[in-house]
């Protein structure tokens, strides 16, 4: 889903170990959540259809653009060209949208637009919503 930002959201994370928000951010957009589901027949059913028990949650990624300046978006760079470790996360927030738990980044290509701004998208592999 997209999200419309205005001024004073932000993005920020805890790659560095504490959360810092991200720089010259420009768009982002928040992965779909979708449910997987059981269907369960229960012995004291009356009903003509069976119950439906949710299981498990799984979410899309997040993508952030930003106006890309290495000096400035270095950490996300070396998070990107790093291996975690298993069972590692770090948090992203999204303004008052919400936390999640991730497990990497993948940075994207450089570009270089017609109005000579350079923009780079990072997308945050989520492995669930993060609990407080």
């Amino acid at each position: 889903m997209a999200v419309l930002l205005g001024k004073g959201t932000a993005v920020s994370t805890t790659i560095s170990g504490t959360s810092t928000p991200v720089p010259d951010v420009e768009s982002v957009t928040l992965g779909e959540v979708s449910t997987d589901v059981e269907e369960v027949e229960m012995l004291s059913d009356t009903g003509t259809y069976p119950s439906k028990i949710p299981v498990k949650n799984t979410y899309g990624d997040i993508t952030i653009v930003v106006i890309y300046d290495p000096s400035v978006h270095s950490v996300l760079d070396d998070a990107a060209k790093a291996l975690r470790s298993p069972g590692q996360t770090f948090q992203v927030t999204v303004g008052t949208f919400g936390s999640w738990d991730c497990v990497g980044v993948v940075a994207g290509d450089v570009a270089v637009e017609k109005s000579k701004v350079i923009k780079r998208q990072y997308r945050f592999i989520v492995q669930n919503e993060h609990e407080s």
